[in-house]
C-alpha cells in the first residue's frame, strides 16, 4: 500500500489501482470502535486515481463546512496539490531513467 494524504493511500490487484480510506466505524454492539478500510474506487492509472483523491478531499472539506467559499475551495485545492507534489516530485522517474541507461 502507498499512503497518499488525509486518510487516502493507493492498493492494487492484478487488473487495477485501487484507491482506499482509512476510516473509523462503530460496533453496534458494545459502541466500540474500530479502523476500517474502504474502497473509494478502481482505477486503471494512478493520475485518475489521485484526481479522484482530491475530489474526495474536496467533497469532504465541503460537506464538513470546512470550505465555505470558492476561493477557500481554491486555496484548499492548491494545498492538496502541494502536499502530493511533494509526494511525487522525489520520484523524479525521468532522472531515475537516465541514471539506469549507463
Amino acid at each position: 500500500m502507498i499512503k497518499l494524504i488525509n486518510n487516502y493511500f493507493i492498493d492494487a490487484d492484478n487488473y487495477n489501482f485501487i484507491l482506499k480510506e482509512k476510516v473509523t466505524r462503530t460496533n453496534r454492539k458494545d459502541n466500540s470502535t474500530y479502523e476500517a478500510e474502504t474502497t473509494v474506487g478502481y482505477f486503471d492509472n494512478i493520475p485518475a486515481l489521485i484526481q479522484s483523491c482530491v475530489k474526495n478531499c474536496i467533497k469532504e472539506k465541503v460537506a464538513s463546512s470546512d470550505i465555505t467559499t470558492l476561493a477557500d475551495c481554491i486555496t484548499e485545492m492548491k494545498n492538496i496539490n502541494a502536499e502530493l507534489n511533494n509526494i511525487i516530485n522525489p520520484l523524479d522517474v525521468h532522472n531515475m531513467e537516465s541514471k539506469f541507461k549507463k
